[in-house]
């Protein structure tokens, strides 16, 4: 099997839900050869929903795990941020619990 690179344009502009996430998740696995790098073009995304910026999250860990990296490309300031805030309040829910 040969190592590749994935590169996947989000078409959509709302991101809204869980399956949004899981999709591009299922996009990746789909792939018949071994991945080590995904790259990701948000220039089409507006706004996202918390719901799926928590499953995104999910995904980008379930990636990690599996030894894929995952680079985001043209991802506006306002979307950052609500991935940085929700990445910052699952850390402080998985340390409140350990």
């Amino acid at each position: 099997m040969k190592i590749m690179n994935l590169y996947i344009n989000i078409p959509k502009k709302y991101l809204l839900f869980r399956k949004d996430a899981k999709e591009i998740l299922a996009e990746v696995l789909a792939n018949k050869e071994i991945v080590r790098n995904v790259y990701l073009d948000f220039s089409k995304a507006a706004f996202f929903s918390r719901s799926f910026t928590d499953e995104f999250l999910n995904v980008i860990g379930d990636l990690s795990d599996r030894g894929v990296s995952v680079i985001i490309h043209n991802l506006n300031p306002k979307l950052k941020r609500m991935i940085d805030r929700i990445r910052t309040t699952k850390a402080e829910i998985q340390k409140a619990f350990s």
